[in-house]
């Protein structure tokens, strides 16, 4: 079976030791432990090593070969006795693997580099102390990198030792009848309640709420691991670690429930690796039930309890490509122990062999080969995603210190690794075992598509930006003058004409007021009609002026109770949502009444970012494609640009509190009180206008949200899927942030 079955996902590299030769001479440590186990009719041996809480597996042709050390034979006496064993397993026609200087070897070299031996002619404490060294100078190097740091904090073996009698119920039948239970009849909840639930869900991570949401995620970390921990303790093992590891500084818990490895039963390791969801799931189900039968901030906290405890534990933990508690149950339900090594491990050496020649050496059975190959391609796509993912959100998350840090993470992900396969290369190279017409084509092919990329191919001729239909030339209907709504004479899509009456105001104190003008009016002319009857010259010509004075407020009255009748300005359709049920609402001078349109005559409002306004690609006649949910393409022209920035939202159905696009942040007290929706954008826009075919205006319908494709500079492919990949996770990030605000 070669050296292929060997376990242990923490052993260091193997190195050539010019000491371990045939006349060396080794010593098991006493204090380890083997075992016998069959799996999937596969029979190997297990190894435990209790003092580093480390476990091992061998299969039975390595077995044996561990089997003769015993501290008084050289390996050159071990092959004999191998040899010898050989011809007498052939002799009973039960015939063996053959047994090899390399092979044997091989196995010694794992041995020394996993500290399983003691070496008589090595100076064993000065091996184990450079080992310790390596240990500790890798621990320091993980801290120097801050997007993944991870901290030990303490020994739990203990207190779960105290508690873990008290919760064993957990992990009992009758408990998991409780759990289905309960979770089928939360998930009805959930959806006989769906709408609620979506409303409930714009609230959770609102700003007033964080520190109570730390609070509940820190609960939360605690009774998952815990839950780890009182499975590994109920089925015999020990938990001799946990801390907190910084994922782009967001707190993530862990125990160090290696030890499950000693179980002999594959479902006790199931359910230990399982024991975190399954109990925060158990929380998030009766969380739904007290978020149904409340309201207010009982309601609110319960729903944030109930998110934080099933969606983010099923999207991190559940993950089956990161070494989480889903990986642990994947392995083990498929029984393919080291799935991750084993897979990223055959990935490495398949892209070895493809490109240096190398031969790929993993060895594992039949069975496993498609599982191991189809898990190692998507682990390593997952690792480089994640990897892109965290060094790009750290350059966008923090601005400046964002790109040291992402400068960091580059270094610590990608450069460190590559030196390290680089030597690797090199060393191999210096045996003559790379095929260096392989490499050389190899390298060809990487450099033309890295040129192509960068010079031949050039970015997709367009970009887009947010857009929106509305009616060209719409004439806003306003109130002239406040008052009641009295009567509503036309409706939503109506055709109406220039000059017909569409709504009728009631303001009594303006009737009043124009009424007694008028009293006072006739009074003043009777008053002046008898200052000149009595000669009295200077009287009735200052009464005569009163006259004129209270005729023109009165023409002024007469003005606003005329206005009062709202008539149509123009012709076309009425577009106006709700008008029947605005009788009786009060309206104030300046207030929109409604909106007169032609049906036919449309255009399209796009709106455009500074960078994109700056680029010059905003002339007027060039084309612009348009797309909208459901509609074909569209090809149409750019008409005009205001050249004026804003950073109010003209066009609220585009900003992100409405399931638009475009992200905005609640305005300071000082721009509230002109900028009546209460938010802005997150950076100046600018409006560019685009005029629709006249055969298309009626495919769309006003208000509908697309997105307009424009020509840019020219630009290489590998800078245009960099800056669309960053924009992309800029305009997330901002999104969410100014939604928690």
């Amino acid at each position: 079976m070669g050296i292929g079955p060997l376990l242990d996902g923490l052993v260091a590299p193997m190195k050539r030791h010019s000491e371990i030769t045939l006349d060396a001479v080794y010593e098991l440590r006493q204090c380890l432990k083997f075992e016998t186990r069959v799996e999937n009719g596969e029979q190997f041996v297990f190894i435990e090593d209790p003092v580093r809480c480390k476990f091992f597996r061998l299969g039975t042709k390595e077995y044996r070969i561990v089997a003769k050390i015993n501290g008084t034979r050289s390996n050159r006496e071990i092959l004999a006795s191998l040899s010898d064993q050989q011809a007498e397993d052939v002799n009973a026609k039960n015939p063996v693997a053959g047994y090899d200087e390399t092979t044997l070897l091989q196995v010694c070299q794992w041995l020394v580099g996993s500290n399983l031996v003691v070496v008589d002619n090595l100076d064993n404490a000065q091996r184990v102390n450079q080992q310790a060294a390596k240990l500790r100078d890798a621990q320091v190097l993980g801290w120097m990198n801050p997007i993944s740091i991870k901290f030990n904090l303490l020994n739990p073996n203990q207190i779960l030792k105290r508690i873990q009698p008290f919760f064993d119920w957990l992990f009992s039948v009758w408990f998991l009848l409780i759990w289905i239970a309960l979770g089928c009849y939360s998930i009805a909840l959930l959806y006989a309640n769906w709408d609620r639930a979506c409303v409930a869900s714009s609230g959770v991570f609102a700003v007033d709420s964080w520190l109570w949401l730390l609070i509940t995620w820190f609960v939360l970390k605690v009774v998952h691991e815990t839950a780890h921990g009182i499975a590994c303790r109920r089925y015999g093992g020990e938990v001799p670690r946990a801390g907190v590891l910084l994922l782009l500084f967001a707190p993530m818990a862990f125990v160090d429930v290696t030890s499950m490895w000693r179980f002999n039963n594959r479902w006790h390791r199931m359910v230990v690796a399982a024991a975190g969801m399954y109990l925060e799931l158990f929380v998030a189900f009766i969380a739904v039930i007290v978020w149904h039968q409340n309201d207010g901030v009982i309601a609110s906290t319960a729903y944030s309890v109930m998110i934080m405890s099933s969606i983010t534990t099923i999207m991190f933990n559940a993950n089956p490509l990161m070494r989480f508690d889903g990986y642990f149950l994947l392995a083990d339900l498929l029984a393919i122990p080291n799935l991750y090594q084993k897979g990223t491990t055959w990935f490495a050496g398949w892209l070895k062999q493809v490109f240096f020649g190398l031969p790929n050496q993993v060895n594992f059975t039949a069975d496993e080969k498609r599982a191991v190959m189809i898990y190692g391609i998507l682990a390593f796509l997952w690792k480089i995603s994640i990897s892109v993912g965290l060094i790009l959100a750290a350059s966008v998350l923090f601005q400046g210190a964002g790109l040291v840090l992402s400068g960091i993470g580059v270094v610590f992900w990608f450069v460190l690794p590559i030196l390290k396969q680089s030597e690797q290369l090199l060393s191999q190279r210096s045996t003559g075992a790379i095929n260096m017409r392989r490499t050389l084509l190899s390298a060809c092919v990487i450099g033309i598509a890295a040129a192509a990329l960068i010079y031949v191919f050039q970015a997709p001729a367009t970009r887009s930006a947010p857009a929106i239909v509305q009616f060209k030339d719409e004439t806003v209907v306003r109130a002239e003058a406040e008052g009641f709504v009295k009567n509503m004479l036309t409706f939503e899509g109506e055709h109406v004409f220039e000059g017909q009456l569409l709504m009728e105001l009631e303001n009594s104190k303006l009737t009043n007021e124009l009424v007694d003008l008028q009293k006072r009016l006739c009074e003043a002319q009777i008053q002046t009609r008898i200052f000149q009857k009595n000669n009295n010259r200077a009287l009735a010509q200052a009464e005569s002026q009163r006259c004129i004075q209270l005729l023109a407020q009165i023409e002024e009255k007469k003005q606003e109770t005329a206005a009062l009748q709202i008539v149509a300005q123009s012709s076309g359709f009425v577009v106006e949502r709700g008008l029947a049920n605005r009788v009786g609402s009060f309206v104030a001078r300046g207030d929109v009444l409604l909106t007169i349109a032609e049906r036919e005559q449309k255009e399209v409002v796009v709106s455009v970012d500074q960078s994109e306004y700056d680029s010059g690609v905003w002339r007027p006649g060039e084309s612009i494609r348009l797309t909208f949910p459901g509609k074909p393409l569209v090809e149409a022209t750019l008409v005009s640009v205001n050249p004026r920035a804003h950073q109010k939202p003209n066009y609220p159905s585009l900003t992100a509190t409405v399931g638009g696009p475009l992200p905005v942040r609640p305005v300071s007290k000082t721009k509230s009180e002109t900028n009546e929706s209460g938010f802005e954008l997150l950076s100046p826009r600018f409006n560019a206008t685009v005029q629709l075919p006249a055969d298309c205006c009626s495919k769309f319908a006003a208000g509908q949200r697309g997105r307009a494709f424009f020509k840019s500079s020219k630009q290489s492919l590998a800078s245009y899927l960099y800056l669309l990949t960053s924009h992309w996770l800029k305009s997330k990030i901002e999104t969410a942030t100014s939604a928690a605000n």
